[in-house]
């Protein structure tokens, strides 16, 4: 498949970027996963890993997690030499993007790292990349990831040849409950401290990283922007998602930001598509109206009916949190929870019309009707458990959760185009707060 995709892109003469994370489990070795390792770090691998609490260890046992000893000579040349040689080998490739291990927190604090910056030691080794592929003639440029720890700007290293590289500014932590054109005064930096990072939440905060490096590199940029990633799960109705797609989209250019790359679940359209289909169309052209958007969307779903259920998820929308699902701001929340019980009110008498509906829609039309049909139940179970959760009723959380689980589990085969059974369940269980009944 990605072979194919591959030669689509060359057909089409569009910019080719591939990678990011797994860099530093190439260097040490070992095939990059998602995963717990099989087996402890060899004694040679060890010494590549990055020191934590005294001990060189896979980061909560997985690799591609664990950052490397960015100052030890073995480990810079294998990071280095796992980059050049599959640039190489790979010249269909536009843009590479080399990152760092996915976490944060859990950078080597040995003597010899702990006298320069995380950021620096990315600035020195990019330096190397480039000085490696300028020797070997291949004019692939590279993309420098601003993420966690990476957020904070270079203090004494500088790009070599800046024009090879393009700024990624990928705000993992930032609020979607607002758009970028909501933002206020833009604060000072916070503070670094080695392996005690907090990730910044509101705009303003994450903005403030983007322009202190933009103060640095007057270089190409874009945003590596993440609202169908985790935060669409919070918003019932995907309304208010779309929304904050559109606005945000239409700010970039006063960011001086030239380009958006949505880090997300390919399944992603339960109780439609609507969000990717602002986002698809806006990028095309800015310009466009979201309210000429939503009418052209919702009346080609719903026929007649579109106003009707347009309000309905309009409604769900501003009675759920992106950011209460996300993890941001206190679990117990008593007006939240009051939103989360009238969901459930709303869902239930909407569910009665559906049903209506689904009997007389034209053969086109049923799907999308029985996708709502499902989403009623759906929104009606998951916020059972929100609700628990927000009202400080912990002792009901588990079985409603377990409830919510085994229904959406349970239809998965029905469903699995349109929702990421194990993505929602993911989120809800590492950030929202809820947790699994099996081992991941």
């Amino acid at each position: 498949m990605c072979r194919q995709i591959d030669q689509a892109i060359a057909c089409r003469g569009l910019l080719h970027h591939r990678v990011g994370h797994g860099w530093t489990s190439k260097a040490m070795g070992i095939p990059y996963a998602c995963a717990p390792a099989k087996m402890a770090p060899s004694k040679e691998q060890r010494l590549l890993l990055a020191q934590v609490n005294g001990v060189r260890d896979f980061w909560e046992e997985i690799p591609s997690n664990t950052n490397l000893c960015y100052s030890n000579p073995m480990a810079q040349c294998a990071f280095i030499k796992g980059v050049t040689e599959y640039a190489a080998n790979h010249p269909e490739v536009d843009y590479l993007h080399v990152w760092l291990a996915d976490e944060y927190n859990n950078v080597c604090e040995c003597h010899s790292c702990r006298s320069t910056s995380l950021t620096d030691q990315y600035i020195s080794l990019l330096n190397e990349i480039d000085s490696a592929l300028v020797q070997s003639g291949i004019s692939t440029h590279i993309v420098l990831l601003l993420y966690q720890e990476l957020l904070w700007p270079p203090v004494r290293q500088k790009l070599v040849h800046p024009e090879r590289f393009i700024l990624m500014f990928a705000p993992i932590s930032r609020t979607f409950n607002r758009s970028y054109s909501c933002r206020g005064p833009i604060p000072n930096l916070m503070p670094y401290r080695r392996n005690q990072i907090v990730l910044p939440h509101t705009l303003e905060e994450n903005i403030a990283f983007l322009e202190a490096w933009k103060a640095g590199y007057d270089t190409d940029s874009f945003v590596y922007d993440y609202p169908l990633g985790r935060a669409h799960y919070g918003d019932l109705g995907y309304h208010h998602i779309a929304r904050i797609i559109s606005s945000d989209i239409k700010e970039l250019s006063s960011l001086k930001l030239n380009g958006y790359i949505s880090c997300q679940e390919l399944r992603a359209a339960l109780p439609n598509a609507f969000p990717n289909y602002v986002m698809g169309r806006t990028l095309w052209n800015k310009n466009l109206s979201f309210e000429i958007l939503e009418e052209e969307y919702y009346s080609a779903l719903y026929g007649s009916d579109w106003s009707t259920v347009k309000e309905y998820l309009l409604k769900l929308s501003s009675l759920t949190s992106c950011d209460y699902f996300n993890g941001i701001g206190p679990r117990f929340n008593p007006e939240q929870a009051a939103r989360y019980k009238e969901v459930q009110f709303l869902s239930g008498e909407f569910h009665l019309y559906i049903r209506q509906r689904l009997d007389t829609a034209e053969p086109f039309r049923k799907i999308f009707f029985s996708l709502l049909d499902y989403h009623t139940e759906y929104c009606i179970l998951i916020t059972k458990a929100l609700e628990a959760q927000a009202a400080g009723r912990v002792s009901e959380v588990p079985e409603l959760w377990n409830t919510f689980m085994n229904f959406i589990r349970m239809h998965e085969p029905e469903f699995q185009p349109y929702l990421d059974v194990y993505r929602v369940l993911e989120v809800g269980t590492k950030y929202t707060g809820f947790s699994l009944d099996i081992e991941r």
